[in-house]
């Protein structure tokens, strides 16, 4: 919940120190590199191993052997550099090219599966998949959740258009099911196993599990690889990736609809308008990729620094925004002191000056005023300088 930055507390440990972190530690800057190097690593070793690294995962089959139904295990081995790319297209919130053909789908409510065979002119054989609500008050929320749901990638193998009486998926083989005919299941259960769609995760069953699918998805391709990776790192990227909200009923705010903002603005402005007793604004979440979001940024310093400068700048000047020098990059490029560490403002003024104790103790020939320590001064010091004084070098 807060504006800029994350939470001491919230964060916990710091995997550097193991101990809580400091208030002003660039996290994001340490989760990015401890995504980024590991990924440059294994991509140079396929280059020693000819790409044939292989994967922790298993499939298991039934094979007859001997008059017998034995389990058997098979190893199934992939190319690291395909393992990156699906990173990329996770963390991008997109589905890339290679997982179009394994694209998880979910039931959009609950109900009961049915399978349809059908047979083309060819004769080819396919599976429609529906999942039909039981009872007629279901029914009527099925219609009003399928008008809700909006889709841009046909991917997914799901219709554009959406009904309770419409097949969901059509597969051409029973096997590519994870449910048999005849079972209920509820709102975001898989119907067919795959790479998820995080957009869908999110509309089905909610940014906390939309956030799950895609950390599970980057630890299995870097647990594969035996490279460990916290989850803490990949917590920090995926919360600016669910970092913005789409307006749908502006209320009695200044915001418009459609317009993307900032989560804590909206609930900053919301707050605002239930002070004054006005109405409040409603808005539906999104899940941004990583360039994506780097360019909505608030800071169009930091968003000119990165792609598309032209563009940014000449939407930055129509609408005669101003930086507030928040961040790290933008600072970075006017040259100004970083916000990290001790460059937080609330550092920045601060004079640590010892007691006269630990003054005394640490330097025993320095005589202090309350103009403080004058080392030109030489009149009023009185210089012991001898072997055993250890800041002897230093007064002379």
């Amino acid at each position: 919940e807060a504006e800029s930055g994350i939470c001491a507390a919230c964060y916990g440990v710091s995997l550097a120190t193991n101990q809580k972190v400091t208030i002003g530690e660039a996290i994001g800057i340490i989760a990015a590199q401890s995504i980024g190097e590991p990924g440059t690593q294994l991509t140079m070793r396929t280059f020693h191993t000819g790409g044939a690294a292989s994967s922790a995962k298993k499939q298991t089959i039934l094979k007859s052997i001997g008059g017998q139904k034995v389990r058997v295990e098979r190893l199934i081995s992939y190319d690291i550099t395909q393992g990156l790319n699906g990173v990329t297209d996770l963390l991008e919130a997109r589905v890339g090219w290679r997982q179009a053909g394994k694209v998880a789908v979910m039931a959009f409510w609950a109900g009961q599966v049915d399978i349809v065979e059908k047979v083309s002119l060819t004769g080819t054989k396919s599976f429609e998949v529906y999942v039909r609500p039981q009872g007629e008050k279901a029914e009527k929320e099925a219609e009003a959740l399928a008008t809700q749901y909006s889709f841009s990638r046909t991917a997914s193998k799901t219709f554009k258009k959406l009904s309770p009486y419409l097949p969901i998926t059509v597969v051409a083989s029973v096997g590519d099911l994870v449910v048999q005919k005849g079972d209920m299941v509820d709102a975001g259960d898989y119907l067919v196993d795959g790479t998820p769609i995080p957009h869908e995760v999110l509309m089905i069953r909610g940014s906390r599990e939309a956030a799950a699918e895609i950390i599970r998805g980057v630890q299995a391709i870097y647990g594969s690889q035996g490279v460990p990776l916290h989850d803490k790192h990949l917590e920090v990227i995926v919360r600016q990736m669910l970092n913005k909200v789409t307006v749908i009923d502006s209320g009695d705010t200044n915001m418009l609809p459609g317009e993307i903002i900032d989560r804590q603005s909206f609930a900053g402005k919301n707050r605002q308008a239930v002070a004054q007793g006005n109405r409040p604004a409603s808005a539906r979440q999104e899940v941004m990729g990583m360039t994506r979001a780097s360019l909505a940024a608030q800071s169009w310093l930091s968003a000119a620094s990165f792609q598309e400068t032209t563009r940014v700048l000449t939407q930055a000047a129509l609408d005669r925004r101003e930086d507030r020098l928040v961040g790290l990059k933008e600072n970075v490029i006017i040259g100004k002191l970083i916000p990290a560490g001790t460059g937080l403002l609330t550092y920045r003024n601060f004079e640590v000056d010892g007691t006269e104790e630990a003054k005394a103790e640490r330097y025993p020939n320095r005589i202090w005023s309350d103009q403080g320590y004058d080392p030109t001064d030489l009149d009023s010091q009185e210089l012991s300088l001898s072997v055993s004084d250890p800041f002897a070098i230093d007064e002379k």
